[in-house]
């Protein structure tokens, strides 16, 4: 979803785990975020995105 948000001609910020997932955001030319606050930071608009519902439980839980 980032990469067509960005050849859609806007400007992303994103936070992920995954160093691969920021990797490929940085190549697609999105900017990498050091949190998810930082990530949010200013933002009009938020998009979350996470691969399961049990990652999302999980982080929930924590919080």
């Amino acid at each position: 979803m980032s990469r067509n948000l960005i050849r859609a001609g806007l400007d992303v910020v994103g936070f992920d785990l995954s160093q691969e997932a920021l990797h490929g955001l940085a190549e697609a030319g999105g900017r990498v975020a050091g949190s998810i606050a930082e990530a949010v930071d200013g933002a009009d608009t938020v998009i979350t995105m996470v691969p399961t519902a049990l990652a999302w439980m999980t982080r929930r839980s924590t919080t």
